[in-house]
């Protein structure tokens, strides 16, 4: 039997770029819980989760039933932190996504370019969710400070993916170092509590760190009182 030889279609640079974005979507989302399904309720589901727990804590802790209040503080600083965690944390994991995207000669600056691009289409619905059910737990919006959280988050952690995945590119090591160095970013990045509750000198070195200032301003739009334990 003969079969008719075919030409490959060509490519722009625009429609490669944006055949990778679609594959590194796929794969991100995936890669959360092993099945595409599964991985995109992971995606919308986990800020709730930890809003919810860390609300049932501190509403146990002060001893009050105003859970929806707690949940109001948390939910945001949750939703932004975890756009800029998967950010961080990928930027040494994109060394061999070339492989797994089963597209033919994957630039690695096109990698780069595409990766903060997929994580950012992926965050567009989540970021829509929380507008809404803040809409329905607030009086007012303030819809510039939602912009400036929703900017800054974006810069900051395309900046970091972007300089990070040049400087561990290839190499093994480095990328060990580094997932390791990023794991307590929870802990240092004031997610679940304010800095005021910090010592003066201790909340001037943590200060340095660009995701406490987002997550300020995430309390600040969720309308925090000035109390949380």
């Amino acid at each position: 039997m003969a079969f008719k030889q075919t030409t490959p279609k060509s490519s722009t640079k625009l429609q490669s770029i944006s055949m990778v974005i679609r594959a590194l979507v796929y794969l991100n989302i995936k890669s959360d819980s092993g099945s595409f399904t599964g991985g995109l309720m992971w995606k919308f589901i986990r800020p709730v989760i930890f809003s919810f727990l860390f609300a049932m804590f501190i509403t146990l802790i002060r001893g009050s039933n105003d859970l929806l209040y707690s949940f109001q503080l948390f939910y945001l600083p949750f939703v932004f932190y975890f756009f800029i965690a998967d950010l961080i944390l990928n930027a040494g994991n994109l060394a061999g996504k070339d492989n797994l995207l089963n597209l033919p000669r994957v630039n690695h600056l096109v990698l780069i370019f595409a990766s903060p691009l997929s994580q950012l289409i992926m965050f567009i619905p989540q970021a829509i969710i929380a507008i809404c059910i803040y809409v329905y737990l607030l009086r007012e919006i303030d819809w510039f400070l939602f912009l400036q959280i929703f900017f800054l988050s974006s810069f900051f952690g395309t900046f970091f993916y972007c300089l990070m995945s040049l400087l561990l590119y290839q190499s093994p090591f480095l990328n060990q170092i580094y997932q390791l160095a990023t794991r307590p970013l929870i802990f240092i990045s004031a997610v679940f509590y304010p800095v005021e509750i910090l010592s003066q000198q201790f909340r001037h070195y943590i200060l340095y760190n660009p995701i406490v200032s987002i997550m300020e301003f995430c309390r600040k739009f969720a309308q925090y009182d000035g109390e949380i334990f």
